[in-house]
């Protein structure tokens, strides 16, 4: 039995192979509540170290499993995700139309996440301040961080170059990524991170943080900066705003990257790890690696 979510229940009677996203109940419990906390910070090592293979989509998060709920190296399988690029970029009308419904002018970044601290708006934020003309454009929901986020947005280096549109649609964020300077990424934990693919699919550059599973999604197709380095962050997001062959050269190494996370490529992974849960010998007949 596959348990997706990070528990193994106390009664399952199968072999089992558990899916960690990431351990952050364990690495920053003050993002949960204290019914979640408690509950996590017991079952996740409980469940991880009875599962006979543990699998994620990182060797960052893996490496976190063993050294913090004391899985044995040997029972865990890395499975990287698959990812679909959108079949059609957005047009360049579709770009425009977008720019002008949000009431964006100017060259701008844009940072997809929810406004949670570990999220990092705020080094963005005086990121953005230091570079003239720059503008960033913030979707995502909100959350504990909202009102420092909108405190900050205001002060009068970044009036009006912040753009806070909450959740859009589907649609509106690729536009948006494909008319950016760069996918402007700061986060402090992440066990993937997934909008760095999506920015990657559409051509758009990517700034992300040197930080926990990251710099291993990047793989060398975009730049790394340390989460808390604003003048690091500030220096990246200038260049890249004048300089198009940098943007251009990122634009391609991204879409690569992307379409290295094959399905066949997940496929074989997790096929593997069942048969390694199961106590079998994986035949390799007929797979594509």
């Amino acid at each position: 039995m596959h348990h997706a979510g990070g528990v193994v229940p106390p009664l399952a009677p199968a072999r089992r192979v558990l899916t960690v996203h990431d351990t952050q109940p364990l690495d920053l419990p003050e993002n949960f509540s204290a019914t979640k906390r408690c509950w996590l910070g017991a079952m996740l090592p409980w469940s991880a170290r009875r599962a006979e293979v543990v699998v994620s989509s990182t060797a960052w998060v893996l490496e976190s499993v063993v050294a913090r709920c004391g899985t044995d190296p040997a029972r865990t399988a890395q499975v990287p995700p698959c990812f679909a690029p959108p079949p059609l970029p957005p047009s360049v009308e579709a770009v425009a139309a977008t720019k002008a419904r949000y009431g964006i002018g100017g060259p701008f970044v844009v940072h997809p996440a929810i406004t949670y601290a570990h999220k990092n708006h705020l080094v963005l934020l005086d990121a953005v301040g230091r570079v003239p003309g720059l503008h960033v454009v913030l979707t995502g929901g909100a959350a504990g961080n909202e009102a420092a986020v909108a405190r900050r947005a205001g002060e009068p280096d970044l009036a009006g170059r912040v753009h806070r549109l909450g959740r859009v649609p589907r649609a509106d964020l690729d536009a948006l990524l494909s008319g950016a300077v760069a996918l402007a990424f700061p986060s402090r934990y992440e066990g993937f991170g997934v909008p760095v693919l999506e920015a990657m699919a559409l051509g758009c550059p990517v700034v992300a943080a040197d930080a926990t599973a990251l710099p291993e999604v990047v793989g060398g197709a975009g730049l790394l900066v340390g989460p808390d380095d604003v003048l690091g962050w500030a220096d990246a997001l200038a260049g890249l705003a004048v300089d198009p062959a940098s943007r251009q050269r990122l634009a391609a190494t991204g879409r690569a990257r992307a379409a290295s996370f094959d399905p066949r490529r997940t496929a074989g992974a997790l096929a593997e790890a069942y048969h390694r849960a199961a106590g079998d010998a994986p035949s390799t007949e007929g797979r594509t690696r």
